[in-house]
């Protein structure tokens, strides 16, 4: 896992790092990143609060992800997402996981 946060070329992998990020962190089933928009990621500065609809249970879920160890930060790789996709498209908010 470390070795592919570390290593992985933002130009190719950038979503799956974001995917694999947010899935670890919460756990999170294909479905939950499936449903999961970029308004669902709050951050605040040191910390990036997540807030999914957990469909199986229909109860939000929240969790919050940190900077590791590694030497990858992952709320940057979050943010550079989020910038990124904002630069692109506007209209949709889908994470979009799967391609």
């Amino acid at each position: 896992m470390e070795r592919f946060l570390d290593n992985a070329c933002d130009d190719e992998y950038l979503l799956r790092t974001v995917s694999f990020i947010v899935g670890v962190f919460g756990g999170c089933r294909i479905g939950d990143l499936v449903a999961m928009s970029v308004d669902d990621v709050e951050d605040r500065g040191s910390v990036l609060v997540v807030q999914i609809p957990d469909r199986k249970t229909h109860e939000p879920r929240t969790f919050t992800i940190i900077n590791g160890s590694n030497s990858v930060p992952a709320i940057n790789v979050f943010r550079k997402y989020r910038k990124l996709r904002t630069e692109k498209i506007s209209s949709i908010t889908r994470i979009q996981i799967l391609e």
